[in-house]
């Protein structure tokens, strides 16, 4: 993707080709992805914060107001 717009994609795994392909991607001054590949088990601390997600109440629509959205 990045290609498209003069820049280079990247796929790092470690911190050691973070650092190095980071450094690199800034340097450039071009449009950069780096894709990095976690762990599974990395960041899932990020999943307890259900209280801070907004809730929906999502009910079907009744026939009257279907028909009115569909104008």
């Amino acid at each position: 993707m990045a290609k498209a717009f003069g820049g280079d994609n990247y796929f790092v795994s470690n911190y050691d080709e973070m650092k190095n392909v980071f450094a690199r991607a800034v340097d450039s001054g071009r449009p950069n992805i780096i894709n990095v590949q976690i762990a599974p088990s990395m960041g899932k601390e990020s999943g307890h914060i259900g209280n801070l997600n907004p809730k929906l109440n999502l009910q079907p629509l009744e026939e009257n107001e279907r028909s009115h959205h569909n104008d």
